[in-house]
């Protein structure tokens, strides 16, 4: 009949597939788990970076679009910190380095102090907006 089976779970293939659609779900989580893991180890670090020093995932086709999506998840993620009054000086770092993509050297306390504290006037003028 040519029905073809997923290679890897057994799951009913459509055609043209060459793995099922959990599957490729799957791959692009455990893509995204990898991709997270570098981010967070190295905030500063640019997408040219990650493809010259090799950290792109063995048969990551998206590389680019999931580095995006990835970053983007992390700074709302450490923004929602500041937002519910949960973050820690260290979070504070780690979001500033993101934003910025600079090294920790290149950074200094009071410069992540102030970018902080905007996001913080931030969250207080739409509090108030809301009143």
């Amino acid at each position: 009949m040519g029905i073809k089976k997923c290679p890897k779970c057994g799951n009913w293939l459509d055609h043209g597939e060459k793995i099922c659609l959990f599957c490729r779900l799957q791959e692009r989580h455990e893509f995204k788990y990898k991709i997270r893991k570098i981010i967070l180890s190295m905030p500063w670090i640019s997408l040219e970076e990650c493809i010259t020093q090799g950290y792109v995932p063995q048969g990551c086709n998206s590389f680019t679009e999931l580095y995006n999506e990835v970053r983007r998840d992390c700074i709302y993620q450490y923004i929602e910190k500041i937002h519910f009054n949960v973050d820690t000086s260290e979070d504070d770092l780690v979001l500033a380095l993101l934003i910025t993509r600079y090294k920790p050297t290149e950074i200094t306390d009071e410069f992540v102090q102030r970018l902080t504290e905007k996001y913080r006037q931030a969250k207080k003028s739409v509090k108030q907006e809301g009143k």
